[in-house]
Order: structure tokens, then sequence, then C-alpha cells
């Protein structure tokens, strides 16, 4: 492949960048491996998708003897019908009233500690501080069993209360 990107480049640099999106590009510069290429970025974009539709709850995963097995969850049955606006999350807390997230998860757990935030922020949580997440949703069960499922249940709290100062309406919210 390197000596088909270093010809391509020799007749320009708009080949090069054509080639990134369409690799048979290379082929008349003596990559023979464009099948394999083209099916890598299939299979790339196809874990990407799914992914993202495990991250919106619409499929859900099943480990199996033979590999892995996916199926379609009531929200995502809901979503292809075009229900997605109906409420399915928890409930909105009572007025001034939080679901407060602070955690200290350890350095050796970084990649889990990375998740619960990619989680908080996908769950509409605000970031008050680096480790310290608010929400006006009564996340609880849910992130009850990510807690566990994420194997840091031991480092996080979680607080239902009232900010007292300063007040709600001012708060700055970090992102």
């Amino acid at each position: 492949m390197t000596w088909a990107v270093l010809d391509a480049m020799a007749d320009g640099i708009e080949i090069l960048e054509y080639s990134v999106y369409k690799p048979s590009a290379l082929m008349r510069y003596g990559y023979p491996f464009i099948k394999e290429v083209e099916a890598e970025q299939a299979r790339r974009q196809m874990a990407k998708a799914v992914w993202t539709l495990k991250r919106k709850r619409y499929i859900e995963e099943r480990k199996e003897l033979q590999g892995r097995a996916y199926r379609l969850t009531e929200l995502g049955e809901r979503f292809l019908r075009g229900e997605e606006s109906v409420a399915v999350g928890p409930p909105a807390l009572p007025s001034n009233t939080y679901l407060i997230v602070s955690f200290d998860i350890p350095e050796q757990h970084k990649c889990a500690r990375q998740s619960f935030r990619r989680v908080l922020k996908a769950l509409g949580f605000r970031r008050q501080h680096l480790s310290v997440w608010i929400s006006e949703i009564d996340w609880t069960s849910q992130l009850e069993k990510i807690l566990v499922d994420l194997k840091v249940k031991n480092w996080v709290a979680l607080v239902k209360g009232e900010i007292i100062f300063p007040e709600p309406s001012s708060l700055t919210i970090n992102s």
C-alpha cells in the first residue's frame, strides 16, 4: 500500500485525498488489495452503527456460544414506528431538586471512568465539577444498572437533593 500511496502522491495530492474516500482509486497504482480495504471500511461503519444503536438503547446485545446476538428493544420499536417522542424516560424530579452524581474512580479504571462520563453526558447530566454531575431527571435505577455493568459502584455516590447556594438559576455548568 505504501508504494501505491507514493505513486498516487506523485500524480497529485487530490488523487490521494479521493482515494481515502474511494480506495479503488489506488488500483491503478498497483495496490491489489482494494476489496479488503473496502470490506474493512464497511465493517467499521457497521460496528459504529451498532455501537450508536446500543448507546441510544434501540438494540441490546446478548452473548451466546457462537458469538453475539442483537435484539430490538421496546424503545427501538417505538423509534421505528415514529413514536420516538413518546416519553419513555424516568420522571422529572420535583422543582429545585436534583440528582447529583459524585465519583472518584481510580486511575487504574480510567476506561470505565471515561465510559461513565459519556453515559452521564448522553443522559443529559450537566457537569458541575470534574467528577460532580447534576440532572433534573431521576435516573437512579438506570444508573445503578450501569454502575454494576461498569464495575465502579464502590466509587460513585448518587444523591437527591436541593442546591442551596448558589441559586440553581445562576449555576454555571462546565462542559
